[in-house]
């Protein structure tokens, strides 16, 4: 994926012939289309539909600021780490 369709023509030759998903900077469209993606492929297949995982993106990003502020950080701050206990932690406290 990239923010600009077609703006990875300019530097890699390899992906010739394949499409990417422009994302335009909105992390709701890289959750849609990553899920899209992983609903495609052999395995196990998302259970949830892009409207209600984006609902859910919009939850955690409301509570991110007190998550981080609890880890005595700001969401700036946060390593990748850190992101990701707060992500595990409030999907356990979510459910």
């Amino acid at each position: 994926m990239d923010r600009e369709k077609y703006r990875y023509q300019k530097f890699i030759s390899d992906l010739a012939g394949v499409d990417i998903e422009a994302h335009g900077n909105n992390p709701e469209d890289v959750l849609a289309h990553v899920r899209d993606w992983l609903r495609n492929t052999p395995g196990k297949r998302p259970a949830m539909g892009s409207n209600d995982l984006k609902g859910l993106y919009r939850k955690f990003c409301a509570a991110l600021p007190d998550i981080a502020k609890e880890l005595g950080q700001s969401t700036e701050s946060l390593t990748f780490p850190d992101f990701e206990q707060a992500v595990t932690t409030w999907l356990q406290e979510s459910r």
